[in-house]
């Protein structure tokens, strides 16, 4: 089955759940077809059933810090790694959840799996990227990708 997605369709609802959870500023969309490398944290959530694939979120940790913030309610000088990782996973869990009704039939989505170190590359295997967007505001970097499996 081909689900249909375009880069601003997945802006839409990057920025609105951004916006709402959070109330983040997460800068300006730039071309972001490629999957960032060189991240601090990195969360994905997959989609099972009649279409398979993942949403993969990735930033740096001033981004990170900055969404940890406003989720709990603290300056981004005293969250946590935990903290960040909790912020990461839940904004890639509410992408998800606008995303899974925009594909074809039935899919689960599963809980958030969440990394977090340096100069990370996260992928998903057995998939390649279906729809990619980037966000950047000074130093601070977000990236959002679909990944459709091509199993």
């Amino acid at each position: 089955m081909q689900a249909q997605m375009t880069a601003p369709d997945l802006a839409t609802i990057v920025e609105s759940s951004a916006t709402m959870m959070l109330g983040l500023d997460i800068g300006v969309l730039v071309d972001g077809d490629a999957p960032a490398s060189n991240f601090a944290f990195g969360a994905s959530v997959g989609f099972t059933g009649d279409w398979n694939g993942a949403v993969v979120v990735t930033c740096d940790d001033r981004l990170g810090r900055e969404a940890a913030a406003a989720m709990f309610g603290n300056e981004p000088a005293d969250v946590s790694g935990d903290e960040i990782a909790d912020a990461v996973g839940e904004l890639a869990n509410m992408i998800g959840g606008n995303v899974k009704p925009l594909l074809p039939g039935a899919a689960t989505l599963s809980l958030p799996t969440v990394i977090q170190g340096s100069d990370l590359h996260l992928g998903i295997a057995g998939a390649s990227v279906w729809v990619g967007i980037a966000y950047r505001r000074g130093d601070a970097s977000l990236d959002v990708h679909i990944y459709e499996s091509t199993k």
